[in-house]
């Protein structure tokens, strides 16, 4: 509370966090060496640290300003809106870390985290998909997550007042994103809830994701590495 209190510009302050197993025993720590840009100026850094699926949520339990998180639409009942939510908070201002494990998550063999179908590939069964979904919502959005997800990027990028050229920036780190892992995903949950219910599909996947990796790939590669960034800094 007393950095909130003492910087208006931080939205959200939370600690280091400590992974413990059922014992209680420390095995290592959440997100090291990973979001080094949420404590930011700049709304689009801060975005562009919070997008995609390789974080784990943990500052989401950490202490938010009221005003900031009534403006949001708070944690929707589709998967992954946990990150949703973490990254809209943070284009609303800054994330403050405290250097300490002051906060530990349990983690262990019958944690939702290790049981879930995560991440979801071609392989993962409908029916565990299906009682995925059945425990979120019966929201028909989450039979497609990562669309979900990328869509409500989009909508936090125009429900937050941002300037414009900020707005732009954060509409650059999602496009960002989509090229370097989004589309993976979500190309995976076509292949998955449609693809898989056809028996020419089936026969057809193969034969299509190996002229993907062939073609499409090496210029996705190509345009994610390279120096010069889609829209400028102003």
């Amino acid at each position: 509370m007393s950095v909130l209190d003492a910087d208006p510009s931080v939205v959200l302050c939370h600690s280091i966090t400590g992974r413990i197993d059922e014992h209680g025993i420390l095995m290592g720590i959440y997100n090291e060496g990973m979001l080094r840009r949420i404590g930011s100026e700049k709304p689009h850094e801060r975005f562009g640290d919070l997008l995609g699926f390789s974080h784990y949520c943990c500052s989401v339990m950490g202490v938010v300003r009221a005003s900031s998180f009534r403006k949001t639409p708070l944690q929707g009942s589709y998967i992954g809106s946990d990150r949703n939510l973490l990254a809209e908070i943070g284009l609303m201002g800054r994330i403050h870390e405290i250097p300490e494990r002051l906060f530990f998550q349990r983690d262990h063999p019958d944690s939702y985290s290790s049981t879930r179908p995560w991440p979801y590939t071609s392989t993962t069964s409908i029916d565990s998909l299906r009682k995925e979904m059945a425990w979120w919502s019966k929201d028909s959005w989450t039979s497609f997550p990562h669309w979900k997800n990328c869509i409500e990027y989009f909508r936090s990028v125009n429900r937050v007042s941002l300037k414009w050229s900020e707005r732009l920036l954060c509409y650059d780190q999602i496009f960002r994103w989509i090229m370097k892992e989004g589309w993976l995903s979500m190309g995976s949950d076509m292949e998955i809830f449609l693809l898989r219910n056809s028996t020419l599909a089936r026969k057809l996947i193969p034969f299509v994701l190996m002229n993907l990796k062939r073609t499409v790939m090496p210029i996705i590669k190509k345009m994610v590495g390279t120096s010069i960034p889609i829209i400028k800094d102003i």
